[in-house]
């Protein structure tokens, strides 16, 4: 549904990025994995450090910054949820 909306609005025009945090999504899956799989897909090495510095960018809540897990802690050690299921290789299960 929501991605329906956002494909209907670039139709109409609209040209502004909305970044939303679903409850800490991004800080509790593994960002190794996700960015191998990511880079099987984008060959931009620039997109690829981009995505990176998003991973471990902070968020701005009533006024302060509050760094992500991954920021904090130097690494992602801590995650532990797989990237989604669409990023994978299907001919290898990762």
């Amino acid at each position: 549904m929501a991605l329906r909306d956002i494909v209907q609005s670039i139709r109409r025009g609209c040209s502004h990025v909305v970044d939303v945090d679903l409850q800490s999504y991004f800080d509790t899956i593994d960002h190794d994995l996700l960015l191998e799989l990511v880079e099987r897909r984008v060959g931009d090495v620039r997109v690829i450090r981009m995505i990176r510095a998003w991973l471990k960018a902070g968020v701005m809540e009533e006024g302060k910054v509050r760094l992500s897990v991954a920021a904090r802690k130097g690494t992602n050690s801590s995650a532990k949820r797989e990237p989604p299921r669409w990023l994978h290789d299907e001919s290898t299960g990762r």
